[in-house]
């Protein structure tokens, strides 16, 4: 693979080569794109002035502001965990479809996209083509600049202002793949839920769902272990900890959002609320001393792809929701409401 022109100068812009690629492997290339794309200052200043820091509130979750989602790529883990699964999704889709090219939905793209837009080069615009869609303007405006000074235009197909949780994809230009990463651990407060149950039921048959599965635990955990921080920050030093598990509470995929009936009723605005099962757990009989109820989140990308506990700030724990208090041997049942403040309920049986 060859640099195309227009990539900036200098080695912190440098795409890897073919002979890179044989010794590192796709996938260590695609680690070296992300970390090494210089992005221009003037972009990052555009994004990051005053006025780009204010979050939006939706009917069905927070839209986080551009300058809050560019810093979004400093939680390397994630970002990089989710560009491998991308780019093991595209191309297991082009083994599929071999005579067609991959249509992407990039749902929350934010001001970078970065988690398709560093892979592009790695395939042709013949396979590739991406609509890159955000609720804010200047996100767009921001990755629209970075896709000309990348000299990517050939791959974007469409650049689209939109509330996620309700757009609506043309029927002649079907999803392949689906990629929605708009979360805070535990689901809590964005709008990953309602966007995933807008989309996914517009993905083209055999289309691909990243992430996969997103699934909240309950566990018996310290406090002090959950919250402690990393001793030197690099993406290797997530706390060690040892929760007890109570079981999962919720499970966020394809096969649950299929499974359960809610749906948007007028396709022009989401629903303003609406409720989806989750599980039942058993509190132990005796709690033990030190030990707290809380949730964890892990994330299954795509196929052996993931984010366990605290590999990422989307998967740190997270303290129950709100309800009645927690006795030893209660039931605790639990529901996922989607509204303006989304997240976990829970009652006791």
């Amino acid at each position: 693979m060859t640099v195309r022109s227009g990539f900036p100068e200098g080695p912190h812009a440098r795409l890897s080569t073919p002979e890179d690629e044989k010794k590192q492997g796709v996938e260590d290339c695609a680690d070296e794109h992300l970390l090494s794309l210089e992005i221009p200052a003037m972009l990052r200043t555009g994004v990051e002035s005053s006025g780009n820091d204010c979050n939006t509130e939706l009917t069905t979750g927070t839209a986080i502001s551009p300058a809050y989602a560019a810093q979004c790529m400093q939680d390397t883990k994630r970002t990089i965990q989710f560009m491998r699964g991308v780019h093991q999704a595209i191309s297991d889709l082009l083994q599929r479809l071999p005579d067609r090219p991959i249509h992407i939905l990039y749902a929350g793209c934010g001001p970078y996209a970065p988690l398709v837009l560093p892979l592009l080069p790695l395939f042709s615009a013949e396979q590739v083509n991406v609509t890159l869609l955000d609720v804010h303007r200047a996100s767009l405006d921001s990755v629209s600049r970075l896709i000309q000074e990348l000299s990517l235009g050939d791959y974007v197909a469409d650049v689209i202002c939109a509330d996620a949780a309700c757009y609506q994809n043309d029927p002649d230009r079907p999803i392949h793949l689906l990629v929605v990463e708009t979360m805070l651990s535990a689901l809590e407060q964005e709008p990953q839920v309602a966007i995933t149950y807008n989309l996914m039921p517009q993905l083209a048959p055999g289309g691909i769902l990243i992430p996969e599965r997103i699934g909240i635990e309950a566990v018996l955990l310290d406090p002090e272990q959950a919250f402690c921080e990393p001793d030197s920050g690099t993406v290797h030093d997530a706390p060690e900890y040892n929760p007890i598990p109570l079981g999962q509470v919720f499970e966020l995929s394809m096969g649950s959002a299929t499974s359960n009936p809610a749906r948007f009723t007028n396709q022009s605005e989401p629903l303003t609320s609406y409720q989806l099962p989750g599980s039942t757990i058993q509190m132990p009989d005796t709690m033990p001393s030190g030990l707290v109820p809380m949730l964890t989140t892990e994330i299954d990308i795509y196929q052996t792809l993931h984010l366990r506990n605290s590999d990422s700030g989307l998967t740190r724990p997270r303290v129950f929701p709100p309800g009645p208090p927690i006795e030893p041997g209660s039931q605790l049942a639990f529901t996922y409401e989607v509204c303006e403040r989304p997240g976990l309920r829970v009652h006791r049986v």
